[in-house]
């Protein structure tokens, strides 16, 4: 149904965003100043903190959506692979290894899945 659609929109967009802020900061130093990415418009730490907001208005949607199909338990665990997120966000900065953006950062398109999968399989 469009309801699905729009739920999972609401759920993915945000994370998408987040995690590509992320990527942006992670570039920065490299950027051609001509190009208008979220740190050199807002700062480092000014996108961490919109980066931050993408994250919690996901988990929202996601636990929204998750309770509302009735799968509580994964309501809650789903919250780790966010935290995972929020982390890497609040660590984020230009200079880092490259298995943090690599790795870690990708990977928090699975974890947070994984999270949700493992509440269903639990709960």
């Amino acid at each position: 149904s469009s309801m699905v659609i729009i739920g999972f929109t609401c759920m993915r967009v945000p994370l998408i965003l987040a995690l590509a802020i992320l990527f942006d900061i992670r570039d920065q130093p490299t950027d051609d100043p001509a190009i208008r990415t979220f740190p050199l418009i807002f700062g480092i730490n000014g996108a961490k903190l919109i980066a931050l907001l993408l994250l919690l208005c996901s988990a929202a949607f996601e636990v929204v959506f998750l309770r509302g199909l009735g799968h509580v338990a994964a309501s809650w665990t789903i919250l780790a692979g966010y935290a995972f997120g929020l982390v890497l966000t609040i660590r984020a900065k230009p200079k880092r290894d490259p298995f943090y953006y690599a790795i870690l950062v990708d990977g928090v398109m699975i974890a947070i899945p994984l999270c949700g999968w493992l509440g269903v399989v639990l709960g």
